[in-house]
């Protein structure tokens, strides 16, 4: 994949500052001088994380299922499997979002998941009256999505004309925008796809916060696949762009459990040693897979409407 912008998708203007160089990052990252957002300028073939990677660990992230069956054989296996130990949890973060919603757009109707991943989301917008539709290019994650939530779930990227103009009550969109080439031509995508007085709500990482103040280059947000960082003022800006009233920006708290905590989280802060023994001392006791609410402030969401 390459990528060189040279005007600002938000407020088009062409004056950037460099920002960081991180190791993990695809290209350099550079912050608009007008609106303040944040983004890999150029995306640089020869600083891929792939360059790091075996030809056969490439071969194995590269492949995805043709089918249920060969989930098995698959690098999504692993993924899956993380995910159906933390799906407790994942089913109250998503009515956390769902009730949110509902506020501003109560069911039945029509809700598209954009980048619906594995249909956890989905499934939970089944059972609380919504007809459920997602859209996911990865296609092991489509297959599962549908058989899981009974969805329509069309395995592609979003293109012009992939849906029709104002035929979704609700879009939803959980941590894909900080990875799309993109994102200002998906969000006027989906804003034509909502119907007037719809709902859309994006969730991304929250570039604005004190630990990438703390942290600068070495913060997690900065890997290889993130491309845009935003902050509340500049989802902001760009619903306002793409003609959507912004309702309500927040930060979610996230429930996970201690399992999720110490593997995930701990992985990226603490020293391995530190994390064999906080598992050997928790798997297979209560505490392990108890829930508790996590909310650094590193995440954001933005609920938006279309006039009607």
């Amino acid at each position: 994949m390459s990528r060189e912008i040279n005007s600002c998708i938000i407020c088009d203007n062409a004056a950037f500052q460099p920002l960081y160089y991180p190791l993990r990052s695809p290209g350099r990252i550079v912050r608009c001088d007008h609106c303040g957002f944040i983004f890999v300028q150029s995306v640089e073939n020869n600083r891929s994380i792939i360059d790091e990677l075996s030809a056969r660990q490439v071969e194995d992230r590269l492949r995805c299922s043709r089918d249920l069956d060969d989930l098995a054989d698959c690098w999504e296996e692993t993924e899956l499997t993380a995910k159906l130990a933390e799906a407790p949890a994942l089913q109250a973060n998503a009515v956390d979002a769902l009730e949110r919603i509902a506020r501003y757009c109560p069911p039945p109707g029509r809700l598209l998941d954009f980048g619906c991943g594995w249909g956890f989301f989905l499934d939970a917008a089944k059972a609380r009256g919504w007809t459920p539709y997602g859209l996911e290019p990865l296609p092991g994650h489509a297959l599962y999505s549908r058989a899981k939530a009974g969805a329509e779930v069309l395995t592609d990227i979003l293109r012009d004309g992939t849906y029709q103009d104002d035929f979704f009550d609700v879009i939803t969109s959980f941590q894909v925008f900080e990875h799309l080439p993109d994102p200002a031509g998906d969000l006027s995508r989906l804003q034509k796809a909502l119907k007037p007085g719809g709902v859309l709500l994006i969730e991304v990482p929250n570039i604005d916060t004190w630990s990438v103040s703390l942290l600068g280059k070495r913060h997690r947000h900065f890997v290889a696949d993130h491309l845009n960082f935003f902050s509340p003022s500049t989802l902001d800006l760009i619903f306002r762009k793409y003609d959507l009233e912004v309702v309500e920006i927040y930060s979610p708290t996230r429930k996970m459990s201690v399992r999720h905590f110490v593997s995930t989280w701990g992985g990226r802060t603490m020293p391995q040693g530190v994390i064999n023994g906080m598992t050997n001392l928790l798997q297979g006791t209560p505490i392990w897979q108890k829930q508790f609410g996590l909310n650094l402030g590193d995440i954001v969401a933005i609920i938006g409407r279309k006039p009607l």
